[in-house]
């Protein structure tokens, strides 16, 4: 039976970034993670690795050497977190990773490419492109722990690239556009990237505005009933592939004092006269085809404004809320595999 110690359990655990040395067979295996927690439907959820046999986690505060059986293995115990409902929706994402993905990754990844449409078109088809997304649009209107669940269960996929783009798909595209968006607009948009009909991208970086968002020069220009971009984005995961993007453009001029309020979102279809693709060749993540992205005087329907007019950097802000947290839960299946490898690796030295 595993046992889970207050430092895993407890909110207020100190300090958050934990350093634990971990002893076998004479070879120091330090693991450094971090104890993300963040509230979903009014409850801590935390990610977390249970440990077989290791009764005194909390008395040695997690820091002391700690030597390890031979037939001891990190391990998620879902039980632990979930309901059976999560459980169960997990299940359906394992079924469809071991028949639809996992079989063809080394395929897909020497050939540099998914075949996105078919695949999300798949993933549509079993619920899973919108599982907190509200009904009437096709979601499954959940709350977020089961998104985390299905992110949890997709990073066991034997590539990042895969897992990445579902989720650029899904928590990293639409969170604005579901919530802040017209009824025509989701109508439009959010319904058939639900489906898996459409695939979308999220356009925030450019060449020299990547992690400072409110520094993008990008713009969206008024033109009576249109709107006309100009600019570039970089860094566009399924960009090749992508149906549309969800764009942060500049609709007034720039300046110190309004930066963060000049912004605006858009759904900006990919398919049309003015947009430039270019495949960006990457050292990892070979299957999933990032595109640097040109516009010139690319016009869109006014209407293709994701909420109010100049609060798009705010709307951005929130989004990012999903997309970092998709990020944290995809990878806690991928370090688990990385400790048992590094440990069976060991063994065999």
């Amino acid at each position: 039976m595993p046992i889970v110690s207050d430092a895993l359990t407890t909110s207020t655990a100190q300090p958050n970034q934990v350093k634990r040395n971990f002893q076998r067979d004479g070879i120091i295996v330090t693991l450094n993670y971090l104890l993300i927690m963040y509230e979903v439907s009014g409850k801590m959820i935390k990610s977390r690795y249970l440990y077989h046999a290791f009764p005194r986690y909390a008395s040695n505060g997690g820091k002391a050497n700690i030597k390890l059986t031979r037939k001891t293995e990190p391990e998620l115990v879902d039980e632990y977190l979930y309901t059976p409902a999560h459980i169960e929706l997990k299940e359906t994402v394992k079924k469809i990773v071991e028949k639809e993905i996992e079989p063809f990754v080394e395929i897909w990844e020497s050939q540099q490419r998914f075949p996105a449409k078919d695949l999300f078109k798949k993933l549509g088809n079993a619920g899973l492109l919108g599982i907190s997304k509200p009904v009437e649009y096709g979601g499954l209107g959940l709350d977020y722990s089961y998104e985390v669940a299905a992110a949890e269960e997709l990073g066991k996929i034997s590539c990042g690239a895969i897992p990445m783009a579902i989720g650029v798909h899904c928590d990293m595209a639409t969170p604005a556009l579901a919530q802040f968006g017209s009824h025509e607009l989701k109508d439009r948009f959010l319904l058939p990237t639900i489906a898996g009909d459409s695939v979308a991208c999220i356009g925030v970086s450019e060449v020299g505005g990547g992690s400072d968002v409110a520094n993008i020069k990008t713009t969206a220009a008024r033109k009576q009933d249109k709107f006309v971009i100009n600019g570039g984005k970089m860094w566009i995961s399924n960009g090749m592939q992508a149906d549309w993007m969800c764009m942060l453009a500049n609709t007034e001029p720039t300046s110190e004092e309004n930066k963060h309020y000049n912004k605006s979102l858009f759904c900006v279809p990919l398919q049309q006269k003015g947009v430039e693709r270019t495949l960006i060749k990457k050292l990892g993540m070979d299957c999933s085809d990032t595109a640097q992205i040109f516009f010139d005087n690319v016009e869109i329907p006014a209407e293709n404004l994701i909420g109010e007019q100049g609060m798009g950097f705010v709307y951005q802000m929130m989004q990012f809320q999903e997309e970092r947290m998709y990020g944290v839960a995809n990878v806690v299946e991928l370090l688990c595999r990385i400790i048992k490898d590094t440990a069976n690796y060991a063994r065999e030295r």
